[in-house]
């Protein structure tokens, strides 16, 4: 399963400039402007790593700041025959919440957004604003649909409205694992993939309890060793307090263990 993400904008062209969040002043005193080119490459990024870990094959039309022309980036799409295609932007101009564009008339495409915005309200990150049909005849396709069947355009949330711009900039992994949980849902890896990676998955939990128990186990023993040797401190000569050894056994037992140790 190949999934392509695309950052909107990069490099000199930075998008949406968001409102000054006033809680992220810099150094001269002025709020901070979110840049839309960092944030949809900031959830990109995030979004390709739990995609990859998830058995899914993830290209990217950018991992940097730099300017990829529009025409490449649904160049990309189709050279690749990915399985699905997302692009993803950050919305201004009056409003709050995410919304999802999708092909007009394509029914894969609008079901594949629906997907996309269930995964983002699910995360309560932003209201969700429905889905919004483009198209070249209204000039609202954006130059990003790629005549796939899966394809979207994510508008994250608006960074004209400032608690929308302050949860881009504070939690794209959220809104990453937002995408992931579409995609996933919507397309799922192949079952072999998944079966691997819950494998692999169940070995590493037993792994970390096996290492757990051993030490609690070491914990228990050097717990009842301090015990002992607080007892035999304070006196303690029978046997019944002493785990059933003399004092003297368990006195050579403790040294034999510990010599070297404190």
């Amino acid at each position: 399963m190949k999934i392509l993400l695309d950052p909107g904008h990069g490099g000199r062209d930075p998008g949406a400039i968001g409102v000054p969040l006033s809680n992220l002043a810099s150094e001269t005193g002025a709020g901070e402007r979110i840049k839309e080119k960092d944030v949809t490459l900031a959830v990109a990024l995030s979004a390709a790593v739990a995609l990859r870990e998830l058995g899914y094959t993830v290209l990217l039309t950018r991992e940097a700041d730099v300017e990829v022309p529009l025409h490449a980036r649904t160049g990309l799409a189709l050279a690749q025959q990915v399985d699905a295609y997302i692009s993803i932007h950050a919305n201004a101009g009056g409003g709050t919440g995410c919304e999802v564009w999708y092909q007009e008339g394509n029914e894969p495409s609008r079901a594949f957004a629906a997907a996309l915005a269930q995964g983002v309200s699910d995360l309560n990150l932003v209201p969700n604003r429905g889905l919004k049909a483009g198209s070249a005849a209204t000039r609202t396709n954006w130059y990003t649909f790629s005549r796939l069947a899966h394809d979207a355009l994510l508008e994250l949330a608006f960074l004209d409205h400032e608690a929308d711009a302050l949860r881009l900039h504070q939690e794209p992994e959220r809104f990453a694992q937002g995408i992931v949980n579409a995609v996933r849902t919507h397309l799922p890896p192949p079952a072999s993939t998944q079966t691997s990676w819950e494998l692999e998955k169940q070995q590493l939990i037993a792994q970390r309890d096996a290492m757990l128990a051993q030490i609690q186990r070491e914990l228990m023993s050097d717990r009842t060793d301090l015990a002992y040797a607080i007892r035999i401190a304070n006196g303690a000569t029978n046997p019944k307090d002493l785990g059933g050894m003399s004092r003297a056994e368990r006195l050579r037992e403790l040294n034999t263990k510990w010599a070297g140790k404190i």
